[in-house]
């Protein structure tokens, strides 16, 4: 996997094409954190849709728990296998709203 970090990274990118590469690492760190959080958030209510009930409480249960990070993603990744796509999706779409929002 890329290093989101090293010049010419993903990250490095976006900040690029939304006019944003003059932010500090620090600040990049942050708003690319908030950005890899609406797009789970994004994604989980997407599946949320398609998911039964038994599988919506399951999900709310670890969401639930103290650090729902790595098990709601293996969750996630075991009964939804559409969930990488769909994420990938997510991300071009809020790459694409970003870049509009802030090239005008």
């Amino acid at each position: 996997m890329e290093d989101s970090n090293k010049p010419g990274s993903v990250k490095d990118d976006l900040f690029n094409a939304i006019g944003m590469a003059d932010l500090t690492d620090e600040e990049k760190a942050g708003l690319f954190v908030s950005m890899l959080d609406l797009l789970q958030a994004r994604t989980i209510a997407l599946i949320a849709e398609k998911a039964t009930d038994e599988q919506r409480a399951k999900m709310q249960e670890i969401v639930s728990t103290d650090q729902p990070g790595e098990a709601l993603e293996d969750y996630l990744e075991e009964n939804f296998p559409e969930y990488p796509q769909m994420f990938e999706e997510e991300a071009r779409k809020l790459r694409e709203e970003l870049i509009i929002k802030f090239s005008k």
